[in-house]
């Protein structure tokens, strides 16, 4: 009787002891993501540039996983399969809460999903061996192997991401001559929601789409003002001009309207991206047709840049593809309109 009251004891204090570990270690690298996106510490961590890669995407969701695992199952005699749904559940609410409280963090979390929960299902089944282990020997110490995603901080902190910048490049053939096709270019007024085509990061997740775009000037130090659905605003200063074939721009973020969308910690200028430039190139073809390329390039610098390259692809990808099909239909639409 003594030894199961001990067992007991331990298993306990081991529970306790571990969970209060966990929410420490997550308070910690919260209060760290936090202030990396508003506050003083954006200096501190900025060497490092932890807080949306691994130890985010990975250390917190598996102690997440842990965590949830043990207040839903404590004594570990569930099926897996409870502890994954339960899980899960929370993990939708948090995205409802984000939908419907802080939209932009829905665009943040649907990114992280694929390598978030697999993390999570980890952490679930540590928990489980960790109860399975802790009930059968009584050892406090047995669990501290789950607060080894806190190395993730400590070795991010210290290791520098190469930078690296990266294009992302779409073209479209235009069944009309460049000289109808330039005009559209310097000036898109009332684009319509009907216009473009679907997309899954314009159709899905609900990232605005253009409604008009305008040149002011003329050649290089001209300013092309972008207006895009939610009040979205941004320039493109052009800094490559060549008149009917071609004009490059870098880009700048008067106000905080793209950033206050998206997510400020995954905006177009932040420490782990930053949107360099882009441009349009037009290619007349033999037939009478137009080729128009349009790039956009960034700079990215974090742990996980692989993954980030495939969904700056995506994303950018899209954005960069229907502009090209509103172009494309605007064009065929007016053959006859004058280069400008």
């Amino acid at each position: 009787m003594l030894r199961r009251l001990k067992a007991l004891f331990l298993a306990s204090a081991s529970g306790l002891g571990v969970t209060l570990g966990l929410v420490f270690a997550m308070s910690l690298m919260v209060f760290y993501f936090d202030q990396n996106s508003y506050g003083e510490g954006r200096a501190f961590v900025s060497a490092g540039q932890f807080s949306v890669t691994i130890t985010m995407l990975m250390g917190i969701p598996y102690m997440f996983g842990a965590v949830i695992s043990l207040l839903s199952d404590p004594d570990g005699d569930k099926p897996f399969s409870h502890s994954l749904s339960t899980t899960f559940y929370v993990y939708l609410g948090l995205m409802a809460i984000g939908f419907l409280v802080l939209r932009e963090a829905v665009i943040c979390m649907v990114i992280a999903a694929p390598v978030l929960l697999p993390f999570v299902a980890i952490g679930i089944a540590s928990m489980r061996y960790f109860l399975a282990r802790n009930m059968k020997r009584g050892s406090v110490a047995q669990g501290s192997f789950l607060l080894l995603p806190l190395a993730l901080l400590t070795f991010e902190a210290s290791v520098s991401p190469t930078p690296e910048r990266v294009t992302v490049q779409r073209e479209i053939v235009i069944d009309a001559p460049p000289e109808v096709v330039w005009p559209l270019l310097l000036s898109m007024p009332d684009i319509n929601e009907e216009e473009g085509h679907w997309t899954f990061t314009q159709s899905v997740m609900g990232v605005p789409r253009p409604v008009s775009a305008e040149v002011k000037g003329e050649g290089v130090g001209a300013v092309r003002a972008a207006y895009w659905q939610n009040q979205v605003y941004f320039e493109e200063h052009i800094i490559e001009w060549d008149a009917g074939r071609a004009m490059r721009w870098s880009f700048a973020f008067p106000d905080d309207s793209v950033a206050r969308y998206t997510d400020a910690k995954i905006g177009p200028d932040t420490i782990h991206m930053r949107i360099f430039d882009g441009g349009y190139r037009i290619e007349p073809m033999h037939d009478g047709r137009t080729r128009l390329i349009l790039d956009t390039r960034y700079d990215l610098s974090n742990h996980l840049s692989i993954y980030a390259k495939l969904w700056g692809e995506v994303l950018l990808g899209d954005i960069l593809g229907n502009v090209l099909v509103i172009v494309k239909d605007r064009a065929e639409a007016s053959k006859s309109s004058p280069l400008q």
